[in-house]
């Protein structure tokens, strides 16, 4: 039986589950367990791990992702995060993740996901591949279900700038202040995936969103 190398990254606690959960695996060895800042200095050529199981959280971890799979294009990903927001796991799978597994399923599922990456195919755990299935199908917030997460304010926000209007503007039309307004905006980027405008208007046309 092959031994698999498993380096686990995680954005401030890598010693938290769900990484413990392969300790019990009796084919996969951990060779690390690091920060997000300690993994960028890395020689991921000289620690020759099989799969990185990265937790997301949001646009840094996504493009953490995209910086190891341009520079790592051998090394198999397997992303585990809390969230089942879509918007999240299609940037994720957009990025490189060749595995996602939800942080609540990971004692289960994350051995048989790095089995399966390593293997060549892929893995998506339960919980996110309804997610993502209901998003496609249009069910459970119809064609907008990447937005389901926003609350009334960010969704008013959300579609003012895809209008291309300014924080000011935006601060006038809703009554609240400029301050507001980029709260607001951040916050939506967040749960979107995304870190910048570019980003949240690729976002918007991926999804085939339009402001109302």
């Amino acid at each position: 039986m092959a031994t698999i190398r498993v380096l686990i990254a995680d954005p401030t606690s890598p010693e938290a589950e769900p990484g413990a959960a392969l300790f019990q695996q009796r084919d996969i060895v951990i060779v690390g367990a690091v920060t997000y800042v300690q993994l960028v200095d890395l020689d991921l050529h000289e620690l020759e791990p099989d799969v990185l199981v990265l937790r997301i959280v949001d646009a840094a971890g996504l493009d953490l992702l995209r910086h190891i799979r341009s520079t790592y294009g051998w090394l198999r990903t397997v992303m585990t995060t809390s969230q089942t927001d879509t918007g999240l796991l299609y940037r994720a799978l957009q990025a490189g993740a060749q595995g996602v597994v939800s942080y609540r399923l990971a004692g289960e599922a994350l051995g048989d996901a790095v089995r399966a990456v390593y293997a060549g195919g892929t893995f998506i755990s339960r919980d996110a591949s309804t997610a993502l299935l209901d998003s496609y199908l249009g069910l459970g917030g119809g064609s907008r279900g990447p937005l389901k997460r926003l609350s009334r304010r960010e969704r008013q926000v959300f579609d003012l700038v895809l209008e291309g209007k300014t924080s000011n503007q935006i601060a006038l039309q809703l009554a609240i202040s400029p301050k507001s307004v980029e709260t607001y905006r951040g916050r939506l980027m967040v749960k979107c995936g995304v870190r910048n405008m570019p980003g949240l208007l690729h976002f918007a046309a991926e999804h085939g969103l339009m402001a109302q």
